[in-house]
């Protein structure tokens, strides 16, 4: 998922959404979010971030192949 998604299919994910689609706490989406390799937010207003959905997907499917090596 290195290729460029035009802006109008873009999909930005608030970190309350990304708690519920991978079921983790906000301690866990924080702690995640400290890892070099977890997608770096988007500033949407003073006080507001959002993650790119595409960005979280590629990092929870590479979470799973990693997953898969380390136990096969």
């Amino acid at each position: 998922m290195n290729e460029k998604t035009p802006a109008s299919e873009l999909k930005l994910l608030r970190p309350k959404q990304i708690e519920r689609l991978l079921g983790c706490s906000s301690t866990s989406l924080w702690r995640w979010a400290q890892l070099p390799d977890f997608p770096r937010p988007i500033r949407i207003g003073k006080r507001a971030i959002a993650y790119r959905e595409d960005e979280i997907i590629a990092w929870l499917e590479q979470r799973q192949l990693d997953s898969r090596e380390r136990w096969s």
